[in-house]
């Protein structure tokens, strides 16, 4: 269980495992990765960690985790924070599967732009900035065929 990490050091040791395996990813990718992980923690009704995520027009983004790594625009983040470090676990081992899973996807199928962002979207006069509710992602990934 990984419920207590800040979204934003997730975030260092996802970025930072991508450019030590040669496979930088750009912020998007990095958004999307960290929802399908915060859905997968969902599932089993717990949480991944406890930073919210908000409406965009391209889909979810945690805001905080966002304007971090904002400078590098649509560039790969080539960063390394060698002060992360997640010891070898079952957590880890998921978490590096859907890391390795996520950023080899084509681009235009990693919006998750899935019903907890349009239901948001739509409650929200379809204006971005909106949190998601949690209670909406854990629906959405209670839903999803496995």
């Amino acid at each position: 269980i990984i419920s207590h990490t800040p979204a934003l050091k997730l975030a260092k040791y996802i970025v930072t495992k991508c450019v030590n395996d040669n496979q930088p990813i750009t912020n998007m990718y990095l958004q999307h990765i960290l929802y399908k992980i915060q859905k997968e923690w969902l599932k089993h009704k717990s949480r991944a960690f406890y930073d919210d995520f908000e409406t965009r027009p391209f889909g979810p983004i945690i805001p905080n985790v966002y304007n971090f790594f904002c400078n590098f625009g649509v560039m790969p983040i080539t960063n390394k924070y060698p002060d992360i470090f997640m010891k070898y676990t079952k957590t880890k081992e998921i978490i590096d599967a859907i890391i390795e899973k996520e950023r080899i996807k084509p681009i235009w199928d990693i919006s998750d732009k899935g019903s907890a962002w349009k239901r948001t979207m739509s409650e929200n006069a379809e204006q971005p900035g909106h949190t998601i509710p949690i209670e909406y992602i854990t629906q959405e990934a209670k839903n999803e065929k496995i």
